[in-house]
């Protein structure tokens, strides 16, 4: 199910996103996630440039980013990777272009 950015992250996230064309976005619980890289590079099957935003208060926010950028980059794919203070620490979004 897909989700509004508006009102769960800041004003200029949503605008960033927006602007870039990421208007379909959803909501992931890192507890469904068993394999944080392994889920990346499958969301890089499907799309090949991604906004994906991550919770600032969490701890291993630098490794995440490093693994997504990673992905990414192996994948020939584009990626922006923002932080908000706004989700919980649990939580992170996914959003891609839809036409």
């Amino acid at each position: 199910m897909t989700v509004s950015l508006k009102g769960l992250v800041e004003e200029n996230i949503v605008e960033i996103n927006n602007k870039l064309g990421y208007n379909t976005c959803w909501l992931y619980n890192f507890k469904w996630v068993s394999d944080f890289g392994k889920f990346v590079s499958m969301l890089f099957t499907r799309s090949k440039s991604l906004s994906i935003i991550l919770p600032y208060s969490r701890e291993d926010k630098e490794v995440l980013m490093n693994t997504i950028r990673k992905i990414a980059n192996d994948k020939n794919a584009s990626v922006i990777i923002l932080l908000t203070d706004k989700i919980s620490t649990d939580n992170f979004l996914v959003c891609n272009k839809q036409n």
